[in-house]
């Protein structure tokens, strides 16, 4: 009989995710679940990119603890499934996960030989592995290097190319929190240990998290605004600070959803006790639908640098805006610096809701410029020559808008990064700026008109930092100063100096 666990064995079920893409020939249903799932409980399962050999994660009813059994495709049909007892200990076996050959095996255990601390009676749970050879698994031993500790390292999954691994540690006397960290490996060991930025979501308690292997995304089981069971999310990679939660409604229930196992970009295996036998935890095969695919899309952008009079892009960096929207005038929702790499290239992966992306300089030696690039919208491949400005006196001069618009071209956004930094530098000096329209329309349509163009502009500069009470706004409406004065000329703000 194996011992009792030190805490809950339900409360450290793992996330489990795939590794590789997978073929299409061998059929993962509802049918071949049917024969793994029990009246005990069934709470993870990892499979071999050839698709025939599934280990998963079972504790039979009226045990206290996990054991790793498999099921292999052999002669046309699935092996009844059976205990591993290479793997398997006296102890909580659980979270196995496969490596993309299906060579390595990694899973959680607190079998004897775990570290412990010297208060406690019993062994932390510590990541193990174990590699396949002439279809045997070697004796499992503690991963090497810096991941197991005193407390509790569970949900291993390993990245499509080998070389990073995610996981959940618990420390040791703090069940309640937990913290997912990713490891990569240097020569044999894993060593450059750091904390993972899954989401800037708050209101997620995470308890394991894991990279998809088919998108730019984590996948991740959690806890949201307090509720004691947990549902499956999806967060973008490419953020800095962790990236936007995305649920699927389709995917989570009012039961507990543990763990999960990708399939392919649509099909997806999750530990759920909604609906198991007996009330139990069971596998159960889910669809992601094509909204929630298309919501983590991601898109791939390379920008092409020239170092131009800089002789070489080292040093040299690029501010990134990112908007959810076309429209121009609107607020981006996140900035960053990016400087190009080795080939002179700055590469971007961007979600499905960035619908723009404005690149300006980031060096305030840099010459102003702006590009404009819409993800998935166009196959030219966007491209910027540095230049350094050369420094020279700073001139007033009209920006333009479109009929019957308040928005700021994107040509002008130099000239207004220009003028930003002129009255940066010279904080004494205040600015009065004058808005104009067209003479197409009423009298007071025009007023209004051109009152919002000077607004627009000056919540412009408010936005970056110059001061509101040094900036005044008229609108003027539609003034022909020169009769050759063209309609054109007349949609633009004034700026006045004082």
């Amino acid at each position: 009989m194996k011992s009792r666990l030190k805490i809950s064995s339900l409360a450290l079920i793992p996330l489990l995710i795939t590794t590789s893409l997978f073929a299409a020939k061998i059929n993962i249903d509802t049918s071949l679940l049917k024969m793994i799932n029990t009246d005990g409980d069934e709470t993870s399962c990892t499979i071999s990119s050839d698709r025939k050999l599934i280990i998963f994660a079972r504790k039979p009813k009226g045990l206290d603890t996990s054991d790793l059994y498999f099921t292999e495709y052999k002669g046309g049909k699935w092996t009844e499934p059976s205990p591993l007892p290479e793997l398997n200990s006296d102890a909580e076996d659980l979270s196995p996960f496969l490596s993309s050959d299906g060579k390595k095996i990694f899973f959680s255990s607190n079998r004897s030989g775990s570290l412990k601390s010297g208060s406690s009676a019993n062994p932390s749970y510590d990541i193990y592995y174990s590699d396949r050879k002439e279809g045997k698994w070697n004796k499992p031993e503690q991963l090497y290097g810096v991941v197991n500790t005193m407390g509790d390292e569970l949900h291993p999954s390993l990245t499509k190319d080998g070389g990073t691994i995610y996981f959940t540690r618990v420390s040791h006397g703090a069940v309640s929190r937990t913290t997912i960290v990713k490891v990569t490996k240097k020569s044999d060991f894993w060593e450059d240990v750091q904390t993972a930025k899954i989401t800037g979501d708050n209101t997620i308690n995470i308890s394991s998290a894991a990279k998809s292997s088919y998108r730019d995304v984590y996948i991740l089981s959690g806890y949201k605004n307090g509720n004691t069971s947990r549902n499956i999310y999806f967060s973008s990679i490419s953020a800095e600070n962790g990236g936007e939660i995305i649920e699927e409604p389709a995917l989570n229930s009012e039961g507990d959803e543990i763990s999960f196992c990708e399939l392919s970009s649509t099909g997806i295996i999750i530990a759920t006790n909604s609906g198991g036998i007996a009330g139990s935890y069971d596998l159960s095969l889910k669809k992601i639908s094509k909204a929630v695919s298309a919501a983590i899309k991601k898109s791939d952008i390379t920008i092409k640098t020239d170092p131009g009079n800089y002789k070489t892009t080292e040093g040299v960096n690029v501010r990134l805006l990112f908007f959810k929207s076309k429209k121009p005038g609107t607020d981006p929702v996140k900035s960053e610096i990016k400087q190009p790499d080795s080939n002179g290239d700055i590469k971007l992966t961007v979600s499905s809701d960035i619908k723009r992306i404005l690149a300006i300089p980031g060096n305030a030696d840099m010459k102003e410029f702006a590009l404009e690039i819409f993800p998935g919208k166009t196959s030219i491949t966007p491209s910027i020559t540095f230049e350094q400005k050369v420094e020279k006196e700073f001139k007033i001069r009209p920006v333009y808008f479109e009929f019957n618009s308040a928005d700021l071209q994107v040509a002008d956004i130099p000239y207004m990064q220009e003028l930003i930094e002129y009255l940066r530098k010279n904080s004494t000096l205040n600015l009065h700026i004058d808005g104009f329209a067209d003479g197409i329309g009423s009298y007071h349509a025009n007023r209004k008109l051109s009152l919002i163009r000077a607004e627009t502009v000056k919540e412009y500069l408010v936005k970056r930092g110059i001061n509101k009470n040094r900036i005044k706004t008229a609108g003027n409406g539609f003034v022909q100063a020169e009769p050759n004065d063209t309609n054109q000329y007349n949609r633009r703000v004034d700026f006045i100096i004082k």
